[in-house]
């Protein structure tokens, strides 16, 4: 296949190669992959109207009959519906009401989906899924089907060998959340914090409805009550906002006492109820130890604004429009861009 790789500060377009290895002829267990990469020359490369990502039906159900060979599950998933795709008689897609996450014997989304964050960025995502005991990698990639925008997840079970044991599988799954929880999560309020949004910002790039929280008159509430009072408030307003949001919202904690929250795939109008219900939530709040003391938020929001630096700059202006009346939701729902001739 085709891909693009860094190399010496730029992406280039390589021409990749990938082997499965394989123990014991007898009875085969897999071992895991090797490739190698190879520099494509000018005359290979797409167009640059042209989208490698395209494929027809029919193309895709041959891709997918081959894959079926290597991996355990195949599938195309339709990440706004959580459901997968099949084809009708004609060879079409067809939609059903199959949930995807029923596959790890769930009852709600994952909320470390890798085809959602493939299919927000438009790339190629993998990961190692932990599930009842077993381990499965998992690759999710973008492509469109006639138009029709999908994930195509491939899942294959790792098997059992001295390189990934019972105890093994465990002590990576545990060393992983520990690390990541660790380097990405604010230790207050458990929400995603600023190295979070430095480093990982592909992740909401693309998310239609962004908002900052303030919370309002959180230095009385220091100088009142004192700085565990203080703390206690964050914690309690962070699991506020986290109830009334998806888990694939994204909540990150952006400086002392404001907030930044990116709604990828969200109606507009769905947008700005949603902030107006974490405003309202707030006010049900009580802080213990501080009986004369109510948080409330002021929270600015923008719907349809990129890239993101103006999208944020959007929400931070917009939630000084709402903190002149404290407690309020300031919202701008932007026209969809017109296209032109």
């Amino acid at each position: 296949m085709r891909a693009q790789l860094p190399m010496d500060g730029k992406y280039r377009w390589f021409r990749v190669y990938a082997r499965a290895i394989w123990l014991d002829d007898t009875n085969p267990v897999y071992l895991g992959a090797v490739g190698e990469c190879h520099p494509v020359q000018s005359t290979e490369l797409p167009d640059k109207g042209e989208n490698v990502n395209l494929v027809t039906t029919e193309g895709v159900q041959a891709m997918m009959r081959g894959m079926e060979q290597i991996f355990d599950v195949v599938r195309l998933v339709d990440v706004k519906k959580n459901t997968v795709w099949t084809f009708d008689e004609a060879g079409k897609l067809k939609p059903t009401n199959h949930p995807c996450h029923a596959v790890w014997n769930k009852n709600l989304p994952c909320s470390n989906c890798s085809s959602f964050r493939a299919f927000t960025q438009h790339s190629q995502i993998s990961k190692l899924e932990f599930n009842d005991g077993k381990a499965y990698q998992v690759l999710s990639k973008y492509i469109e089907v006639d138009g029709t925008p999908c994930v195509l997840e491939l899942v294959n079970k790792l098997k059992e060998n001295p390189l990934l044991t019972v105890d093994g599988r465990n002590l990576l799954s545990d060393n992983m959340s520990a690390y990541s929880q660790a380097l990405y999560r604010d230790p207050l309020t458990n929400a995603y914090n600023r190295r979070y949004y430095t480093e990982q910002s592909e992740a909401f790039a693309n998310a239609e409805g962004v908002a900052m929280i303030d919370v309002d008159n959180f230095k009385a509430v220091n100088d009142t009550y004192g700085h565990q009072a203080g703390d206690e408030t964050l914690r309690l307003i962070v699991r506020g906002i986290i109830d009334c949001i998806r888990s694939s919202d994204i909540l990150i904690r952006y400086g002392g006492d404001e907030f930044l929250l990116f709604f990828p795939s969200i109606p507009s109008d769905i947008f700005a109820s949603r902030l107006e219900e974490i405003r309202r939530r707030m006010e049900s709040i009580t802080v213990p130890g501080c009986p004369n003391f109510k948080p409330t938020v002021s929270i600015g929001g923008v719907y349809g604004a990129h890239p993101l630096a103006d999208a944020i700059h959007r929400a931070d202006l917009k939630m000084y429009d709402a903190k002149h009346e404290r407690n309020h939701v300031s919202v701008s729902i932007l026209p969809p861009p017109t296209t032109g001739f």
